[in-house]
C-alpha cells in the first residue's frame, strides 16, 4: 500500500493508493513521517516490509495498539489517501482493514467529522487521528502516557535526574525557583481550580500562584496576553482552560549552539511552547511570535525571511503530528488592543469553551 499502484497499468494490487517511486518512498518516510529511512535501491516492496518490521518493534505508548512509529506511518498513509477522491479513500480504508483484521485492529473513517480512527476491538482502545487522543478504559493515565515524568513549565531549562528503581531506569524532574511541574489529573479539562489543587493552594491563597504564572513568561507580550486572557474570561474563577506558560515539551542536553555547530538534525527543534492548555481531551499549543520568527535584520532593518518563516511552518507541522492543536499569533497583533480582543475570542472558539 505504501508502494502503491502503478498508474493505469495497475501492475500492483493496491490500486487505491498512490504510486511511490524510490525517491518518493524516501520522501514519505523522511519528510512526511519524519523517520530516517532512505530507500537503498533494493526492491521497493521488500524494503518497505523490512522498514515496517523494524518500526513494529519500537516502543508503543499504548500496549493495546501498534508502536507509535507504525501509527505515525498509518497516519501519513491515510492522509495521502484522503487527498484522493472520496471513493478512493473509502476503498483504501477497506483495504487496510483487510490487512489489519488478523491482528484484531481496524480503521474507521467518520465521514461527517472527516477523520480516521484506529481501534483494537478486543481491548477497547482507540487512536483518533484528528485529535491524537488515546482513549481507553483507563483515561486517567493518558497524560502520564504523554508525559511520563510530568510536564515542566517556566523559563528556566528543567533539571532532572535519571535513577534506577526496581531494575527500571526512570527520569525525575527536580523543582527549582520559577518552575512548575504538571504530573497528573489533567484530562479531560484542566482549569485554574485544578492548577490550584496541583500546587496545594485555594482561592484565598492563590495570589502567589497568579503572580508566578505571569512572571514565568519570557516577554512582556506574553505577559500581556496571559493577563488579558485571564481578565477577559475570568480564568481564576471560571471553568475555562488554564494557560500554562513556557511548557517544555522536549529538549536536548546540549546547548542549541553546539548542536548547530555539529550539524545536528535536532538543532532547530522547538523545545518550549509559550502557552499550553488541555481541554476536551485535547492539548493546545499557543505561540506568540516576535518579528524574528519570520524576518531577519539586515543593515538595521527587518525584512521578511523565507527561511525563518519556513521554520515556523515546520514547527507547526511537527506539533500537529504530535497531536497538538496549534494557535499562533504575533506581537504585532498583541500591540493592537482591538486585534487582541479579536484574538482572544478566536482562541475561545478554537478551543471550544
Amino acid at each position: 500500500m505504501i508502494c502503491g499502484s502503478h498508474g493505469t497499468a495497475n501492475k500492483y494490487q493496491w490500486s487505491n493508493f498512490i504510486y511511490r517511486s524510490s525517491s518518493e518512498l524516501t520522501e514519505f518516510f523522511v519528510y512526511s513521517c519524519e523517520l530516517d529511512y532512505r530507500h537503498d535501491g533494493s526492491t521497493r516492496d521488500s524494503w518497505v516490509i523490512s522498514v515496517l518490521t523494524e518500526l513494529n518493534e519500537s516502543n508503543s505508548s499504548n500496549t493495546s495498539l501498534p508502536s507509535d512509529k507504525i501509527i505515525r506511518v498509518i497516519i501519513e498513509l491515510l492522509t495521502s489517501v484522503a487527498d484522493l477522491q472520496s471513493d478512493k479513500h473509502i476503498d483504501a480504508v477497506k483495504d487496510i482493514n483487510n490487512s489489519l483484521k488478523h491482528s484484531g485492529l481496524g480503521i474507521k473513517f467518520e465521514q461527517e467529522k472527516y477523520k480516521f480512527i484506529i481501534l483494537n476491538t478486543g481491548k477497547k482502545s482507540v487512536f483518533d487521528f484528528e485529535t491524537d487522543n488515546i482513549k481507553s478504559e483507563s483515561k486517567s493515565d493518558f497524560f502520564c502516557q504523554q508525559f511520563p515524568a510530568g510536564l515542566p513549565f517556566g523559563i528556566a531549562k528543567p533539571d532532572f535526574r535519571i535513577f534506577s528503581e526496581k531494575g527500571i531506569q526512570k527520569l525525575q524532574f527536580e523543582l527549582k525557583s520559577g518552575m512548575g511541574i504538571l504530573i497528573k489529573d489533567v484530562y479531560p479539562n484542566f482549569n485554574f481550580r485544578k492548577l490550584e489543587i496541583a500546587f496545594g493552594v485555594d482561592e484565598f491563597t492563590n495570589v502567589a500562584l497568579k503572580k508566578a504564572l505571569v512572571n514565568m513568561n519570557q516577554t512582556q507580550f506574553e505577559k500581556d496576553f496571559l493577563i488579558k486572557y485571564a481578565k477577559t474570561f475570568k480564568m481564576a474563577i471560571s471553568d475555562i482552560p488554564a494557560l500554562l506558560p513556557q511548557a517544555w515539551i522536549q529538549w536536548h542536553s546540549q546547548p542549541k549552539k553546539d548542536l548547530r555547530s555539529s550539524g545536528s538534525k535536532h538543532s532547530d527543534e522547538l523545545y518550549r511552547i509559550d502557552f499550553v492548555a488541555f481541554w476536551n481531551n485535547k492539548r493546545y499549543a499557543i505561540l506568540i511570535d516576535d518579528i524574528g520568527h519570520y524576518g531577519k535584520k539586515q543593515n538595521n532593518i527587518w525584512q521578511a525571511n523565507e527561511e525563518n518563516y519556513s521554520k515556523r511552518l515546520k514547527e507547526d507541522r511537527k506539533l500537529r503530528k504530535e497531536g497538538w492543536q496549534v494557535f499562533r499569533v504575533s506581537n504585532w497583533e498583541i500591540r493592537n488592543e482591538d486585534l487582541m480582543a479579536e484574538i482572544l475570542y478566536d482562541l475561545k472558539d478554537f478551543i471550544g469553551f
